[in-house]
């Protein structure tokens, strides 16, 4: 696991504009690098949930917030 990867591994993400663009990257990249949990906020509920759904297992806990 690389330097960047650890400084991720016990920390809580909040992601705003999480369901598309460059907030969904990030939310993807943050599972990517083993964040522990990933919070996606966006005024679109739905979408918001597809990419909290489609982010893989290996993160314990993904919370979707609608705004």
């Amino acid at each position: 696991m690389s330097r960047i990867q650890n400084e991720f591994v016990f920390d809580t993400v909040v992601v705003t504009g999480g369901a598309s663009g460059i907030g969904k990257a990030f939310c993807e990249k943050f599972a990517e690098l083993g964040a522990s949990n990933i919070v996606v906020v966006d005024l679109r509920y739905e979408d918001a949930k597809k990419v909290a759904d489609s982010i893989p297992g290996g993160v314990p806990m993904v919370r979707v917030s609608y705004i």
